[in-house]
């Protein structure tokens, strides 16, 4: 029944044949259906776990065709698209370069497969055209036809993003002397047209054209960042995992030689929070009664929805990928890769939190600033919790509310103590007249970037866990000692 139903609705769909009109006969086409999505999924899963399980224990090979033979059989359920890509999934598992993620379903695999395949060859033309990959992937996606290519003036915007001297190159290694530089507008047209309206097929698929020299970018394209990000093929897996727990010395030392992680961080869009780079939002982090944050039940339960995945050396646990939360894109950046803040804000990195706070404090003082974040409609802190988090006494507390005792020691203390995303904790530094000068010579330079490294990223850790790993390293100096 259920493959006779999934043919069914690719022939809803249409294809074969042109023949139609209306059936000469009231027939009931419908098919009456129960809910066959959970059961396919499920019965899917049992066989692809099932077979996973035989060929990493070594089982007899005849066992394994078995179950192999019985995980095909289920494949009939899934489109004649899905069907394809689940068989490159399987050969991957076979020849033991898949990466396989605890709990990921096999659907998901195939979905991830379909989907590195759509931005490849979206990065390919990227590649060779210099246009925008939002815009390219944005009208990939709304599946426009002839009429509506051009709605809103999207499809001129993106002919406009094109950099023409990559474009050049292209063209004239694909029509050698036929090239003629005035029809260069009309090249760049008819490909894309062509690969928009045929759903992503690409007419220079076999061009071999990576050793075209690389050219400066010119004004239009600077800005614009669509080849920084990489796909991951199977080959890429191999050897390596996918792990979203990190200890708090391994992630400071990836904030400090990782560009692609320093860059995402540096939006303000993640707190460190259990072991984990989750997204800042309600859904994914909450406050505690004590003023701590922790991570939602819903967080625990959608890792690869809400958390930083490190594709990390299985050996030696080198960092070689950063991947993005699925809720944001599914896009994964080299490790060196420097991501602009223009880029990181289409994909949604935008900390809400960060934007609330600020428009909070407004252009209140130190003193009403900090009176105003403590209050319990936003950070809920009360002057004996704070107390009792960072070891500030009340009268500190007290003065600094009144625009006194603004010191680096007791500013920064404070901001880790209610736990204030960076841009907020930035803010009351300037409002207590305080920088932290990186470029400073001697020991101030060096606990400059020390607390810098504080504020973007343990700001949402535990205030005695902070101060604990400063204290391991002789800096525990820098913030005030909790109580014990």
């Amino acid at each position: 029944y259920l493959t006779l139903l999934a043919r069914y609705k690719e022939l809803s769909r249409g294809g074969g044949g042109d023949r139609g009109g209306d059936v000469p006969y009231e027939v009931d086409i419908h098919i009456t259906e129960y809910d066959t999505g959970k059961i396919d999924a499920n019965y899917m899963n049992s066989n692809f776990d099932k077979y996973v399980t035989l060929i990493q224990a070594d089982t007899d090979p005849e066992i394994v065709a078995a179950a192999l033979k019985e995980l095909h059989r289920s494949f009939s359920m899934l489109s004649q698209e899905e069907q394809r890509y689940a068989e490159r999934f399987i050969h991957a598992v076979e020849s033991g370069k898949a990466n396989l993620v605890p709990g990921k379903s096999f659907r998901q695999y195939i979905a991830d497969y379909m989907k590195a395949e759509e931005y490849a060859r979206i990065n390919r033309v990227v590649r060779r055209l210099g246009c925008r990959f939002n815009l390219l992937r944005e009208l990939l996606e709304r599946k426009v036809n002839s009429s509506t290519l051009d709605n809103y003036g999207k499809f001129t915007e993106l002919k406009n993003s094109v950099n023409k001297i990559k474009a050049r190159e292209f063209f004239k290694l694909v029509l050698r002397n036929e090239y003629v530089e005035l029809r260069l507008p009309l090249y760049i047209e008819e490909y894309l047209r062509f690969f928009l309206l045929s759903g992503g097929q690409d007419p220079y698929l076999n061009v071999r054209d990576e050793e075209i020299p690389t050219q400066p970018k010119d004004k239009e394209s600077e800005s614009d960042a669509p080849n920084v990000g990489v796909v991951l093929t199977e080959n890429d897996y191999v050897g390596k995992k996918t792990v979203s727990t990190v200890n708090s010395k391994t992630l400071t030392n990836w904030y400090s030689e990782s560009k692609a992680v320093a860059s995402t961080v540096k939006t303000d869009c993640f707190a460190y929070v259990d072991n984990k780079v989750c997204l800042v939002s309600s859904q994914y982090i909450q406050r505690t009664n004590d003023g701590n944050i922790e991570l939602t039940e819903y967080a625990k339960a959608h890792e690869e929805e809400c958390f930083l995945q490190f594709i990390v050396d299985e050996n030696d646990g080198k960092l070689h990928y950063v991947k993005l939360p699925a809720a944001k894109a599914d896009l994964t950046f080299n490790y060196y890769d420097e991501i602009s803040e223009e880029l990181l804000t289409q994909y949604g990195l935008v900390n809400e939190m960060s934007k609330e706070m600020l428009k909070a404090i407004g252009e209140l003082e130190f003193g009403d600033a900090l009176t105003k974040l403590m209050d319990k409609h936003i950070c809920n802190y009360s002057t004996r919790l704070l107390k009792s988090v960072t070891g500030l006494d009340i009268r500190t507390i007290s003065n600094m509310k009144k625009g006194a005792n603004l010191t680096k020691l007791n500013v920064i203390s404070a901001c880790l103590g209610i736990h204030i995303p960076f841009r907020v904790s930035d803010r009351m530094l300037q409002l207590a007249d305080l920088s932290l000068n990186m470029t400073s010579t001697g020991r101030i330079g060096t606990d400059n970037e020390t607390y810098d490294m504080l504020l973007h990223l343990k700001w949402a850790t535990d205030y005695g866990d902070v101060y604990d790993e400063l204290k391991e390293q002789s800096l525990d100096y820098l913030i005030h000692q909790p109580p014990l």
